[in-house]
């Protein structure tokens, strides 16, 4: 069909839409009569973010202020077990040309990054040093959803580089502009390439909120700010402290969110118990007056026929009421008898939503005992180990190389030039804080023995228990041995101080007798003594004797020598009096077995002769002498002119 030239076609009738129903096989999907206030929302990250953020951040705030204070314990434990009290440390190992530690280089580098962290140095503002900065930085993140790290290179002081905090209120998330004239895009204030990377960052000229001077009207400035590693020749970057949880996620929201209207419940109904609570503690009266006599009369109210009102009372006193006046008793009945175990229960969800043991969000230790509170703090700490992780990717590797880069540049070091730049950031370690346990006597006996087993070694238990460093805790040893010797005080002071759990201390065989000497070489010398001078193959300590019902008396006590020497200045004989568990001695007139003594400590000199006893724990009494070669000969009381060695 043409009309005026034009060819014109039918259109065709529209497609039918079919609805595709949810299957049966996952009833979350259907939408029931049930299921009504449970919405099925298809959006991205950002569209779920973009219009809520501002909302949530606002209410994050609001529960940090108020609301009970269960959201501001929370900031304080993230805080507390992410931050610490130390702040999170550098360690380096750094390495030369030739693949070896550069032991020197590395501490000057650590000592450098330590002086920079300093108040007055770290932080532009001159407020805050490293281990606050960090700190307030994760609380913002935290309770914002995000944060920002300004780099400002130039800046007047010693290092010629400082960080600034700003919360993340700064950038705009109202700010969209779907494509730029360079291709990129921008999301809730965040310049975006086509891969979705972090380019730039638009920051407002003052915080939105500040209204302090109560005549503040939101302007719209914004700083283009490049993101850090981007853009060298600009004199301000930017870090971006955002913990996310999807993929393409621009910005995270407040970490409280899953927790909100739950926290914001809980302290409504504890604020309605409290005011019920007090109402009863009043125990209020009301006096209804009545209209006619049981009769039927009416009644006509003449206070001067006696009776009276009164509010006064006291222990048995009673009150006459005026005639047609009746007495009514306001009493309700709270705090309830489930409100407890009702809140209780209520907070442990609180403290699931925001991953974090309710006997630590909530400190509350009633009904835990050692093994329950082991095993919810164990998992409890994996989350804080990966929050350390993320903060220490997200800020602090960016921090150092930041500084770093600036350092090289001015030639703060002498031995290292900019070519050294990524052998150096490569070897950083950053120490997050650990946590001690009730009990670490027994942590530490494990470590021994996976040490001595050869299944772990010790940089990375003192890594574990005490987040120290290896190399540092043996300077710090050496410098401790020196320091007495210098000072003329007892060697034996030297070793580690020795420690007795009476709960081993059973005097099983097998347990050490010699300080410093490992429970195989205890074993090893019951074993040579009880069987005619024959020499045992050395022995673990899983290996000792059993006791009742197959169980071992645990790890091996380590001896206590009491060492008594003389204050004269010429001493002719030393003893030493050590206590050992039972075991087989030779008999008369047999070859005693004999005991190295390189631990003992016994080169004092000025000690012409230096003589031991052993105190069995069957009240035996050994006793010998302590040979020119560092070895004790051992023979019973009564043949202990036996000097043969073995």
């Amino acid at each position: 069909m043409k009309l005026f030239g034009y060819e014109i076609n039918k259109s065709r009738p529209p497609r039918e839409r079919r609805l595709v129903k949810a299957t049966p096989a996952y009833p979350s999907a259907l939408m029931t009569r049930l299921t009504e206030d449970f919405p099925i929302l298809v959006l991205s990250a950002d569209a779920a973010t973009r219009m809520n953020l501002r909302e949530l951040r606002a209410r994050s705030q609001q529960l940090e202020r108020e609301k009970g204070g269960i959201a501001e314990r929370y900031f304080s434990c993230v805080e507390a077990n992410v931050i610490g009290p130390d702040g999170i440390g550098l360690q380096l190992k750094v390495k030369d040309a030739d693949g070896k530690f550069d032991r020197e280089g590395s501490q000057e580098i650590e000592q450098a990054w330590k002086d920079f962290g300093q108040r007055g140095e770290f932080d532009i503002t001159g407020e805050h040093a490293e281990q606050n900065f960090d700190r307030i930085s994760l609380r913002s993140s935290a309770r914002d959803g995000d944060a920002l790290q300004l780099i400002y290179r130039g800046a007047p002081n010693k290092s010629k580089v400082a960080f600034q905090l700003l919360e993340g209120q700064y950038l705009d998330e109202h700010h969209n502009v779907g494509r730029l004239p360079n291709g990129n895009q921008i999301r809730m204030g965040v310049e975006l390439d086509s891969f979705k990377r972090k380019i730039a960052f638009w920051v407002l000229s003052r915080h939105p909120g500040d209204n302090y001077e109560g005549n503040y009207v939101y302007d719209g400035k914004r700083t283009r700010v490049p993101a850090f590693g981007l853009e060298p020749d600009s004199p301000v970057h930017a870090i971006h402290i955002s913990r996310t949880k999807r993929p393409e996620e621009t910005r995270a929201v407040p970490w409280v969110t899953p927790a909100m209207d739950p926290i914001n419940m809980l302290a409504g109904y504890e604020e309605a118990e409290l005011v019920a609570a007090r109402a009863q503690a009043c125990k209020h009266v009301f006096f209804e007056r009545q209209a006619f006599a049981p009769d039927g009369t009416p009644l006509e109210y003449d206070n001067s026929r006696g009776g009276q009102l009164t509010d006064e009372m006291e222990p048995g006193g009673s009150t006459e009421l005026p005639i047609g006046y009746k007495a009514n008793m306001y009493n309700p009945t709270h705090p309830h008898q489930a409100f407890e175990a009702f809140t209780k229960d209520f907070r442990r969800k609180i403290a699931a939503a925001l991953n974090c043991s309710y006997n630590t969000l909530f400190t509350d230790l009633e009904g835990v005992n050692f093994s329950s509170i082991r095993a919810g703090l164990l998992d409890e700490r994996e989350q804080w180990k990966m929050t350390q992780n993320w903060y220490i990717a997200a800020a602090k590797q960016l921090q150092f190389e930041s500084w770093l880069e600036i350092q090289l540049a001015i030639g703060a070091f002498d031995d290292f030039q900019m070519a050294d730049f990524d052998r150096i950031r490569r070897a950083t370690n950053w120490k997050g804080r650990r946590w001690a346990w009730v009990d670490p006597l027994r942590d530490i006996q494990s470590a021994i023995a996976a040490v001595e087993a050869k299944i772990d070694t010790r940089s990375r238990v003192i890594a574990t228990l005490s987040n120290g460093d290896f190399e540092d805790i043996i300077d710090e040893q050496a410098e401790e041995a020196d320091y007495i010797k210098k000072k003329g005080l007892n060697p034996s002071m030297i070793e580690s101080p020795a420690f007795a759990d009476p709960t081993f201390a059973r005097g099983d065989p097998g347990d050490a007798i010699v300080e410093g000497a490992k429970p195989a070489q205890a074993a090893q010398i019951a074993d040579e003594g009880g069987d005619q001078g024959t020499a045992a193959q050395p022995q673990h300590h899983s290996a000792r004797q059993p006791r009742d019902g197959g169980r071992f008396s645990g790890p091996p006590a380590k001896a206590m020598p009491d060492v008594r020497e003389q204050k004269s200045e010429e001493r002719e004989s030393q003893t030493i009096n050590i206590s050992v568990p039972a075991a087989p001695m030779p008999a008369s007139g047999q070859q005693p077995f004999t005991v190295h003594a390189e631990n003992l400590h016994m080169d004092t000199p000025r000690v012409a002769k230096r003589t031991f006893k052993i105190k069995r724990s069957d009240g035996t009494l050994i006793e010998g002498e302590i040979s020119e070669d560092q070895e004790i000969v051992i023979g019973t009381k009564g043949d202990s002119k036996s000097k043969g060695k073995e």
